[in-house]
């Protein structure tokens, strides 16, 4: 068959996205790494024809002797998909006209990718599917027989865990990697679902509702509601991403959808904070961020199985009651500080500096709760637009400095004043600002935000902690850090646990100890799986118009 390139845009963004995540730039730099430890570099791994692991000296033909001892120096091989790593090759002995014993009998049928996958055929049906290995069975022919060692131990996954080990999560953070490179929209949609997902908690009720239990992933009738519009779609990527890392050959986990809500939030702004590079280069940066995101996470959220969608009262509101001005003791302004001591502090159970902090999410991502991915739907601030750099929108205090640095007015009164009046924005809807030249949104709770509190019955002063966020990249992150492993923990009674150290990599495939800079944690195989299972996230929720 002739090959014909594709000219979909569609699919050669996804063709490069994928190369880069598998094959990335740093081979070269592997390359030159390996010479200098003294090791072969990949080309010159092949092994030459006059070189042979061992030698078995035939006996002679006036050799009558049954049986011949030889000392066999069997090099390590590369170890079976979910087998331990021999440790010790012992010295065998070779009976040459006895009948071979019968072949071990895998404890599992191990798939692989290729013949050094195991030992000794990977029989594939399919070329671009996973294949079986097979173990010869025995021959009557008086030859050499086979060198019998003790039968693979189990491969199957009997008891999957609640807590993934830290070579999971490698896989883990490389299919969310694969996925946030195709869609930086993502960003700011999973770090919205998370919030969106824990803040329905009321420390109030009896018993306590709500919290970081999953129900916005696992419980359909909850994005119907309106304060999760346009969630579908990130929703079932992570779904997606969640039933490949399950099913993954390398991982034997049963983590739960409350734990992947909060997961993809802290993998958003780790990843997009500081210096933003792709999660699968070498760098010492993305070295330290992979080690935080496996280091830095509690595990074991169990799943809510009774959900409600009454919950969502608990998530502040988009356009609370007040008596139409922007200013007063009753405006726009001091309903909208009231929705968020109301929701955040009183029921979720924050601080007022970490209710501000935690809106301070509003840094990445557009407004599409509300507006969908029509004309309004804007970022709050430029960096924090989807694609505001090659690797996605900036997580930093720029929604904060805007705040304080860049509205004009110094209070309620002043932004209600014919001047300056609301500048930057150029309008007003009512319950939400626009700043047309630029394309930003703000809504009523974000400039609630911005100004000293005009009626301190009804909440407190929200500004002197935006202006301690705009003054201090830093601070800011640090407080967010610590606002969202709180906001993470909310309703959640169970004990929690980081991901299980260190890890036995070297018995599983393709998770090698001599992995080196630059390589992905999953096959080809696995990211065409994915692609496929994201693809049809995206279709179904398109065809569900969500």
């Amino acid at each position: 068959a002739t090959y014909k390139p594709s000219n979909n845009p569609k699919m050669m963004n996804f063709s490069i996205a994928l190369v880069t995540l598998l094959l990335p730039s740093a081979v070269s730099a592997q390359r030159q790494l390996r010479t200098e430890r003294g090791k072969p570099s990949v080309d010159e791994k092949r092994p030459q024809p006059d070189k042979l692991t061992s030698v078995v000296e035939r006996p002679q033909p006036d050799k009558f002797t049954s049986t011949i001892d030889f000392d066999v120096d069997v090099k390590p091989i590369k170890p079976p998909i979910g087998f331990l790593r021999p440790t010790q090759r012992p010295t065998r002995k070779i009976d040459i006209f006895r009948k071979p014993t019968q072949s071990p009998t895998p404890a599992c049928e191990s798939t692989c990718d290729t013949d050094e996958d195991c030992p000794p055929i990977c029989e594939k049906q399919n070329p671009y599917a996973p294949g079986t290995c097979v173990y010869p069975g025995p021959t009557s022919s008086p030859t050499i027989a086979a060198i019998t060692t003790d039968a693979p131990t189990t491969c199957l996954c009997a008891s999957p865990g609640i807590v993934p080990d830290e070579c999971e999560l490698d896989i883990l953070i490389d299919m969310m990697e694969m996925d946030v490179a195709l869609n930086h929209n993502l960003f700011g949609q999973w770090t919205r679902a998370a919030f969106h997902d824990a803040g329905t908690f009321n420390q109030n009720s009896t018993p306590t509702e709500g919290g970081a239990n999953g129900c916005l992933m696992n419980f359909p009738p909850m994005r119907l509601e309106p304060e999760n519009n346009f969630l579908n779609d990130p929703l079932n990527h992570l779904e997606a991403i969640k039933n490949n890392w399950h099913s993954h050959p390398d991982t034997c986990i049963d983590v739960s959808s409350a734990d992947m809500l909060q997961f993809a939030m802290f993998f958003v702004v780790v990843r997009q904070s500081n210096l933003i590079e792709p999660l699968n280069l070498g760098t010492p940066n993305v070295i330290a961020k992979r080690n935080l995101l496996k280091t830095g996470f509690a595990w074991g959220r169990p799943d809510e199985t009774q959900c409600d969608t009454m919950w969502v009262d608990n998530l502040p509101g988009f356009s609370p009651p007040n008596d139409g001005n922007i200013a007063g003791p009753n405006g726009r302004c001091a309903a909208a500080g009231g929705e968020i001591k109301t929701k955040m502090m009183d029921r979720n159970g924050f601080t007022a500096e970490e209710a501000t902090v935690l809106i301070g999410a509003h840094t990445i991502g557009l407004v599409r709760n509300t507006f969908g991915s029509g004309s309004f739907a804007g970022p709050w601030v430029s960096d924090g637009a989807d694609n505001a750099t090659p690797d996605g929108p900036v997580f930093n205090n720029k929604y904060h400095d805007f705040l304080i640095n860049t509205i004009v007015a110094n209070d309620a009164s002043q932004f209600a004043a014919p001047s300056p009046g609301i500048v930057p924005f150029t309008d007003d809807f009512f319950d939400w600002f626009q700043d047309g030249v630029n394309e930003l949104d703000h809504v009523d709770t974000d400039i609630a935000l911005a100004f000293p509190s005009e009626n301190l019955g009804m909440h407190p002063d929200f500004s002197v902690h935006s202006a301690a966020f705009a003054g201090n990249n830093a601070f800011f992150l640090s407080k967010f850090m610590a606002a969202m492993d709180k906001m993470g923990k909310l309703g959640v009674s169970d004990a929690l646990q980081p991901a299980n150290a260190p890890c036995s990599c070297s018995s599983r495939r393709r998770l090698q100890e001599d992995n080196g800079f630059g390589k992905s944690f999953i096959s080809l195989n696995d990211a065409l799986a994915l692609a496929r299972d994201l693809g049809n996230a995206t279709s179904w929720a398109l065809m569900q118009n969500l």
